[in-house]
């Protein structure tokens, strides 16, 4: 299955910038501490389940935005939790989220743009999408996505201010 069934959204435009297109880099911000264990390694937590399952992971589309708006919202939204600050970011293709595949081929995650304005707290982002499960999937499942997203992602933070270097 190709996930066309679940993903139909993916194809309408919910914002100028219109859908996330495959070659678009997605990134997750990674906030300090919160994201990291005591060794300073990564937590899967960075891809909380609840997110995956129903409300979305909340990804920027980097190439629509300039280093300057990815920093701003990027400390802004760290600043949501006290004692958080942003460490940088997890950055892939919108490709590479919507190939992830279980083990009957189906589809594992629909990326859809979700832009947001004049939604406190959260700061305004035109260039903002989601990833979110593509079907409704049991608990285990969800935790094999965060798993999958995890490897996927593999550690590999990108400093703020250097995502279009």
């Amino acid at each position: 299955m190709d996930g066309a069934q679940y993903c139909a959204c993916e194809a309408e435009s919910h914002g100028d910038l219109g859908p996330v297109s495959d070659d678009e880099r997605l990134a997750r911000l990674v906030t300090s501490p919160n994201h990291f264990r005591k060794d300073g390694g990564l937590k899967p937590g960075v891809f909380p389940l609840s997110h995956i399952k129903s409300s979305g992971l909340s990804l920027m589309r980097v190439d629509h935005m300039q280093e300057v708006a990815i920093t701003d919202i990027s400390h802004k939204i760290a600043r949501q939790k006290e004692g958080e600050s942003p460490s940088g970011l997890l950055i892939r293709s919108a490709l590479e989220l919507r190939s992830l595949r279980d083990e009957v081929e189906d589809r594992l995650l629909c990326v859809v743009d979700d832009p947001v304005l004049d939604a406190p707290p959260f700061p305004d982002n035109p260039a903002h999408a989601i990833a979110v499960s593509a079907k409704e999937r049991s608990d285990e499942e969800i935790l094999e996505i965060q798993s999958t997203l995890f490897e996927l992602f593999d550690g590999a933070i990108v400093s703020l201010g250097m995502v279009h270097e």
